[in-house]
């Protein structure tokens, strides 16, 4: 009986870690969407989540680093993304949801890529 409790709260523990950490609406404004125009910096193919760093310059003229987050990197390689897509210095227009509490951070959605017109995920919400 024992046991069977102790196995039960930590099946209970785990499916509430996933839980969390699949929670974009805590991290993300989900209600809005903004595009990004800027220049990569870098392109981190990792698991559970890759990650493209976006230099967009401010209208003071400041450069300000986006960190793009995006979904699990085998889904992605399954939709036909690759960790060599991007490189140091494209420059992207990326769409997604802004972080919360005025973070730098961005839930993508979708980007385009100008220089060859590569695409990828929902580029019918940028705004070009």
């Amino acid at each position: 009986m024992n046991r069977t409790i102790i196995v039960f709260l930590a099946l209970l523990a785990v499916s509430f870690s996933s839980q969390a950490h699949h929670s974009f609406p805590a991290s993300y404004e989900t209600d809005q969407i903004i595009t990004l125009d800027g220049i990569v910096e870098d392109w981190v193919w990792r698991n559970p989540h890759p990650f493209l760093f976006v230099a967009v310059e401010q209208g003071n003229g400041e450069t300000q680093t986006w960190a793009v987050e995006f979904g699990n990197a085998t889904g992605l390689a399954l939709r036909g993304l690759r960790a060599e897509d991007f490189h140091q210095g494209d420059h992207m227009l990326v769409v997604g949801n802004p972080g919360r509490r005025g973070r730098t951070s961005l839930h993508f959605m979708g980007l385009l890529r100008p220089a060859d017109g590569f695409q990828f995920g929902d580029v019918e919400q940028l705004e070009q």
